[in-house]
């Protein structure tokens, strides 16, 4: 048995590295001189050895040059990637003509280094381009993690595959050796999926890089708020990695958009290590009220700057990498119609990103509006100021101690998060709805134009007047004069889409808040004509987002089979 394998190694190596009809070179199979083709292109092997008395598993340089040398007429390039020999080699160059470039790269007892990884793909590839007929060889010293690290890492760089398992099923097939990678290393190898994907491939596949980096769209990649200072202790990771690795994949044809609040007067990094190519466009988190025109210009920036090259590549970033890049990423979908539902989008999201974005109810209320917005099944901003006449509660919740009705008071307050109005008196004279009445009908008569947010609280039984904050929490929600038609006064929102609801027996099952609205007679703002323009060149234009219509389409593709639903009819027309 041990001849017959020694035979058919030694059958293998004698393979041409031209193909014939019905066959391939190297066939993966694992050769005498443990050498492999990855690819007709691509060999990996253990690194020989120069002495023919040294008494070690490696193999002879001379009969690697002469077999190189007969199969690659000396169109070949030999990749060393030991570390602990590039001063003291294991052979000498000239046995391979100087054909010996070192790229050393980490091993797996090691960390690998993004920088190395993408300059040792750039490396081969570039000489691999030169000529049609050149063949790189990649060795290490013992024939195994380091080698199998670079290939995949090649492999990945040119997206053959989407998947890291792919790749490594594939290496496996080649050089029939499972190459033990790493975790490490395998989170590397999905940040070198590339940017622009082939026919049937998508970059990133919305895994989650070493780097916190998602590309949620070809040309719209999300991550956390990249560090300056490279000894900060913190979560964050650092500019220069980010910066070369944008510049890299992207030529500098890319533009970061900030959405950090607190960090907008001091920034965490200085905006020259990105050569000033950053936006700031503020967007409120999880724990503050969104703001429509905020929103509308965020998505308008960003596709203003994505329409004026096809190459260009927005990057957006938040201090934690969750909540806001969340809100902006499926705003931007929103935005540019390529889902009806706001729950298609989420999906979508957390998909691409392999997070759940934990978005608000408020959130996904301003999300489901650009996606009405964009579809026409809601009339464009119309910035008149309305009234809100009444807000209802129905059925009546149940939130006193006998658990038979609520003694309820409203808060409002305005898009700067100031309170502006309130129905609290003493609590004495606060009416009591028992879930007999079926309905909590309180007037307010408050004038709005933008943005309100409206609590809705139960004063308890001992709650002074001046202890206003010690009310109850019953629900909360922000809604924008916008979301409400001049033709329909009525805004209309069930438990599930309210803030600060909890799932307990306090709920009837149909609870709903209703507001009626009536517009005032004071004229629109002027920021209706300016947003129009906006919304003119901007709004509704998924390719914005996409290489092309095949990528878009084959993204929605991919998404109906995944979750078995179809997004519907109007995808025929978008583009």
């Amino acid at each position: 048995l041990f001849t017959m394998k020694y035979v058919y190694r030694t059958l293998a190596t004698n393979v041409p590295t031209t193909s014939t009809a019905g066959t391939s070179p190297g066939s993966g199979h694992h050769f005498e001189v443990d050498l492999s083709y990855i690819s007709t292109k691509v060999i990996v092997m253990s690194t020989p050895r120069d002495n023919p008395s040294e008494i070690s598993g490696r193999q002879s340089a001379e009969l690697i040059r002469d077999l190189l040398d007969t199969k690659h007429s000396q169109s070949y390039m030999l990749f060393s990637l030991d570390q602990q020999h590039r001063n003291h080699s294991t052979y000498r160059k000239e046995i391979f003509h100087n054909k010996v470039i070192d790229l050393p790269l980490a091993d797996e007892k090691h960390s690998p280094r993004l920088i190395d990884v993408l300059c040792f793909c750039q490396k081969v590839s570039s000489f691999l381009l030169e000529s049609t007929s050149n063949t790189a060889v990649i060795h290490c010293a013992d024939g195994r993690n380091q080698i199998a690290f670079a290939a995949c890492s090649l492999i990945a760089y040119h997206g053959i595959f989407q998947q890291v398992d792919h790749i490594v099923r594939y290496y496996e097939a080649r050089r029939c050796a499972h190459p033990l990678l790493t975790m490490s290393q395998k989170r590397t190898l999905a940040t070198n999926v590339p940017t622009t994907s082939t026919a049937g491939t998508s970059p990133g596949s919305g895994h989650h890089f070493e780097v916190d980096l998602s590309y949620i769209s070809t040309k719209v990649i999300v991550m956390s708020t990249p560090r300056d200072n490279p000894s900060e202790i913190s979560g964050r990771q650092s500019a220069e990695l980010i910066r070369d690795l944008l510049d890299t994949k992207h030529s500098q044809s890319y533009m970061l958009f900030s959405l950090d609040q607190q960090h907008r007067n001091h920034p965490t990094y200085r905006k020259e290590i990105f050569h000033n190519k950053v936006i700031d466009l503020p967007l409120a988190d999880e724990k503050h009220s969104p703001r429509l025109i905020d929103v509308l210009c965020f998505c308008q920036k960003v596709s203003s700057f994505l329409l004026e090259s096809p190459s260009n590549t927005a990057v957006i970033h938040c201090a934690d990498g969750r909540n806001q890049i969340a809100f902006a990423a499926c705003s931007l979908i929103a935005y540019h119609g390529i889902f009806q539902q706001v729950d298609h989008i989420v999906r979508y999201y957390e998909a691409r990103r392999c997070a759940h974005p934990l978005l608000t109810m408020s959130q996904k209320r301003y999300i489901q509006y650009l996606c009405d917005l964009s579809f026409g099944t809601i009339e464009r901003p119309h910035f008149t100021e309305l009234v809100i006449k009444t807000i209802n509660l129905s059925p009546v919740p149940l939130f006193n101690r006998e658990r038979n009705g609520c003694r309820p008071y409203i808060d409002v307050f305005n898009q700067d998060n100031k309170k502006i109005f309130s129905t609290y008196q003493d609590p004495n004279k606060l009416r009591v709805f028992t879930a007999t009445d079926g309905v909590c009908p309180i007037p307010i008569n408050i004038p709005f134009n933008g943005d309100l947010t409206i609590h809705v609280l139960h004063a308890p039984v001992g709650l002074s007047f001046q202890a206003h904050d010690g009310g109850i929490q019953i629900c909360q929600l922000t809604i924008n004069s916008n979301f409400c038609s001049l033709n329909h006064s009525e805004l209309s929102y069930s438990r599930y889409e309210l803030d600060g609801i909890e799932h307990t027996e306090k709920y009837p099952p149909s609870f709903r808040v209703t507001l009626d609205t009536t517009p005032s007679k004071k004229p629109a703002s002027n920021e209706q004509d300016i947003l129009s323009k906006l919304l003119d060149t901007t709004l509704k234009k998924p390719q914005c987002l996409f290489k092309d219509e095949i990528e878009f389409r084959q993204t929605i593709e991919e998404y109906e089979k995944r979750y078995k639903i179809t997004c519907g009819k109007n995808f025929c027309c978008i583009i």
